[in-house]
């Protein structure tokens, strides 16, 4: 679980904070191409990349030797170097990556596999115009994004900005290849929902080379953008299939509408009168033998075969397994994650603060000015410190949270004389004031306690006490010691001293029944008892604490 955690919280920082990445050099042993080198980013966030050869023998459908293939939104180039080996080394692939940051990946896996392949990398987007564009990326390091700003859906989560370099990409490929046009075979494009203006600007190549295309059906496209792109290359003279990758990548004839039947899903757009063999699956028996790809839709047989298998008690197993693993997740998300947010982060508000702005609302003749200042550990008193332990929680650094001997002490003596006295710990009233409501039911103290632990086990001792330093309630509204030292001693809490400590630490139990300002008898006595525990428990009290 700890390691779980740890690991969540290094990925929210990585995402946040922007750093370059380098490259580990992979190498994979292909039957029919040999050894190839491929190098693999190391971002966090980037996905281990395989070549395989069923990959390159399904590009080699569409790509022969020596032929032309174009890349657009190449990123490191996992799907380029196997394109380039259908082109072969006389051939030539032309990957279009706009990043500098994965360009520099892109670069380097072009200068690997040489004998077999023909890498031309290019540094920019694929643009209606020439120009500058900012593209926008789910990360601080740019790993994953491209121009969103041109989808209808903004929802997209994609917030670090980055300014590219885009050039009209057909004018760029009739300037510097035209001698290499006629080979155009195939063209597939992954950019982020912009695919279907690529392709529009690329109408006249498509028309006039009629290369195979792959692209994406990006997930945030509406219904509106999947009908222009199925349009797009229709009006191209193009017939969709879905694209399944491997070494059968052709699967079922789309219509306009089937588009939007899967939220994600790649297409391959065949020119009419393609040659036969594009469309003609090479292995039938181990295609019907073989699981369906990860990214192809499910067909009409293996949807009643999948029917079938959830219909087993081994799929009743796997759906209550599914269900259980959303209750934990939710679980994390619900009370771990804001645990251990909060480890580091400084409390914005408390739950019972909350409650108090809500009754404010409700009964306008209950609300009240909530006075809450964070202070931060250094800035507090040592007086402070030590009066909250002398007063709520004197065994503090000794416990894990939950203080048997005073549960025991307080259960005998509730029997005995007829009341209840709580025996609550400083960990268990910062799980109480922090995340839950007041009250004595069992379902609350059962919260209570799985909070507690949690706290004991990501916070460490000084936080636990920090924390509850400045969510603790001294007065009507007053929360923390900030706020507290202020109202009633206009002073900083670093300049506190030992009987205004005491006075602080004594109102506790009930802050708006008792008051600092105008302590009554059983305030003052109890500010007295409380100065003689500081003393008694002396300065040694927070040395586990420092």
């Amino acid at each position: 679980m700890i390691g779980y955690l740890t690991r969540k919280v290094r990925r929210h920082q990585a995402r946040r904070t922007f750093r370059e990445y380098g490259f580990e050099l992979r190498r994979f042993q292909l039957p029919r191409d040999g050894e190839i080198e491929y190098a693999q980013w190391k971002h966090p966030f980037e996905k281990p990349k395989v070549i395989a050869q069923d990959d390159v023998d399904g590009l080699r459908r569409f790509i022969r030797p020596g032929d032309t293939a174009v890349d657009v939104g190449a990123h490191t180039g996992d799907t380029t170097v196997p394109m380039a080996l259908a082109c072969g080394p006389n051939g030539i692939t032309i990957a279009l990556e706009p990043n500098p940051h994965v360009f520099k990946i892109l670069e380097e896996n072009a200068h690997h596999n040489l004998d077999k392949t023909n890498i031309v990398p290019l540094n920019f987007a694929a643009t209606e115009d020439d120009g500058d564009f900012q593209f926008h990326y789910w990360d601080a390091s740019f790993g994953n994004g491209g121009y969103l700003s041109r989808l209808r859906n903004q929802r997209h989560g994609h917030r670090y900005a980055l300014r590219v370099k885009g050039r009209n990409l057909e004018r760029y490929l009739r300037t510097y290849y035209a001698d290499r046009l006629g080979r155009l075979t195939f063209l597939k494009t992954d950019c982020e929902g912009y695919d279907k203006d690529v392709l529009r600007s690329l109408r006249g190549v498509l028309k006039q080379c009629r290369p195979v295309v792959v692209c994406e059906v990006h997930k945030k496209l509406d219904a509106s953008e999947r009908h222009e792109l199925f349009d797009v290359l229709k009006e191209a003279g193009y017939a969709l299939h879905v694209y399944r990758g491997g070494a059968n990548p052709v699967g079922e004839l789309l219509a306009r509408d089937d588009l939007g039947k899967h939220p994600r899903m790649d297409v391959v757009g065949i020119p009419a009168g393609a040659d036969a063999r594009v469309l003609e699956p090479r292995h039938p028996a181990s295609e019907d033998a073989g699981p369906p790809s990860r990214r192809h839709p499910r067909s009409a047989p293996d949807a009643s075969a999948w029917v079938e298998r959830r219909a087993t008690p081994a799929g009743r197993a796997r759906r209550v397994l599914k269900v259980a693993g959303w209750v934990f997740v939710t679980w994390i998300a619900v009370t771990v994650t804001p645990v251990v947010a909060l480890r580091w982060i400084d409390p914005p508000t408390s739950a019972f603060m909350v409650q108090r702005r809500i009754e404010g609302i409700v009964d306008p003749s209950r609300r009240v000015s909530i006075r809450y200042e964070w202070t931060d550990w250094d800035r507090i008193s040592k007086n402070t410190r030590l009066a909250m332990i002398a007063a709520e929680d004197q065994r503090f650094a000794l416990h894990d949270g939950f203080d048997f001997e005073a549960i025991e002490k307080a259960r005998e003596q509730n029997r005995r004389r007829g009341r209840l006295r709580g025996a609550s710990t400083i960990s268990q009233q910062v799980a109480k004031n922090l995340f839950l409501w007041p009250g004595r039911s069992w379902f609350r103290k059962g919260l209570e306690a799985g909070y507690t632990v949690l706290i004991e086990a990501l916070w460490p001792k000084r936080r636990v006490l920090e924390v509850y330093l400045n969510i603790a309630e001294f007065g009507d509204g007053v929360y923390g010691v900030g706020a507290a030292s202020r109202r009633f001693f206009d002073k900083s809490p670093a300049r506190l001293s030992r009987q205004e400590s005491a006075l602080l630490a004594a109102v506790l139990p009930s802050p708006k029944r008792y008051r600092v300002d105008r302590p009554s008898k059983y305030v003052q006595r109890r500010a007295w008892w409380i100065e003689r525990q500081m003393i008694r428990l002396g300065p040694a009290a927070l040395g586990p604490l420092s």
